[in-house]
């Protein structure tokens, strides 16, 4: 068996209003087509109250709304990508298993997929084709199983609320290697790159940290530490 990653561009009511817009981001999330959630999140106010009525105008009921988060929450009754069975069904059809949630960026829809090897699977790839714009797909060997006690995290919810500097600052250095053992990289290399002082870029860097880890902090089992003087 595989992993599938698709990146999927077509016709879609979800994912076209977004399309070619930097700073949105919209996490998908339906149970076979019923209760489809759409979780929101975008830069801007602007930009956040605009994506929600686009989809109230396409019969999507605002059931969260924070403007101060500049994130939302949008269920419609049925899923509109499940109906038209352009990208799930269709590749469910050959034998494979959907991983939710997908997401949707300016760059396209990202799926996940476990895959049976075989036929079936290859002619529902090769339909999945021959139905949207583009389609890139990864593949990669299942080696080791790790589904269980898996917990979903949103990414909205892990890097929502970083500013884009600040998502500018964590990504260069995470590129660059400067969390790597030895490092890399240094913090004056990399300020001198996004063209500001080292102690800027620090600040920048920690913050953004420390934001990460705030929000990962309720999904890590955290081992109980024994008192000090209890250490051998």
């Amino acid at each position: 068996m595989r992993t599938a990653k698709f990146t999927v561009r077509h016709d879609c009511p979800y994912s076209n209003p977004i399309r070619a817009v930097e700073g949105l981001r919209v996490t998908h999330l339906c149970h076979r087509g019923r209760n489809a959630y759409l979780e929101i999140h975008s830069d801007t106010r602007e930009g956040l109250d605009r994506l929600v009525a686009e989809y109230q105008e396409q019969g999507g009921e605002s059931v969260h709304h924070d403007p101060d988060d500049r994130a939302a929450l949008v269920r419609f009754s049925d899923c509109a990508c499940c109906r038209r069975g352009q990208v799930i069904p269709r590749v469910e059809r050959g034998e494979a298993l959907y991983l939710p949630p997908s997401s949707y960026t300016s760059e396209g829809e990202t799926y996940h997929f476990l895959l049976n090897e075989g036929p079936p699977v290859q002619r529902a790839l090769e339909e999945l084709r021959q139905q949207v714009d583009s389609v890139d797909i990864s593949l990669h060997s299942l080696e080791s199983l790790g589904f269980e006690g898996a917990t979903i995290v949103s990414v909205g919810r892990l890097f929502g609320r970083l500013t884009d500097r600040q998502r500018a600052a964590l990504g260069l250095a995470t590129t660059a290697g400067y969390y790597r053992v030895p490092r890399h990289v240094r913090t004056e290399d990399l300020a001198r790159r996004m063209g500001i002082s080292r102690p800027g870029f620090e600040k920048l860097l920690r913050r953004a940290e420390n934001l990460v880890l705030l929000a990962s902090l309720p999904y890590i089992s955290v081992p109980e530490m024994p008192p000090p003087g209890d250490q051998p």
